[in-house]
């Protein structure tokens, strides 16, 4: 018997702040999204308001997606079917 592994949707927060939604099967895979060395250098590279929108300090952390946050990342998702992880940026980023 396969067991099938459902992903869900998860949300990157950054001192309590929402910034990011994306799949994964459960919550310790969620957590190492987080601790990837490219995320972290895109969360310091990109921003929001003029403000990178990781200052390479504060906890990085994540949640299961509010209703909302899962619409929102279903809504962009769309019916695209690929093996690259779908990031939904959930605050606005500068020059985008």
């Amino acid at each position: 018997m396969t067991q099938t592994h459902v992903a869900r949707v998860f949300v990157l927060v950054i001192d309590e702040r929402p910034i990011l939604a994306f799949e994964a099967r459960n919550t310790a895979e969620a957590r190492e999204l987080g601790a990837e060395q490219w995320m972290r250098e895109d969360l310091i590279a990109l921003t929001s308001e003029g403000r990178p929108i990781w200052n390479g300090h504060d906890k990085i952390g994540v949640r299961p997606g509010s209703a909302d946050e899962v619409a929102l990342y279903h809504e962009a998702d769309g019916a695209e079917d690929t093996e690259e992880i779908l990031l939904v940026y959930l605050v606005a980023l500068d020059g985008v």
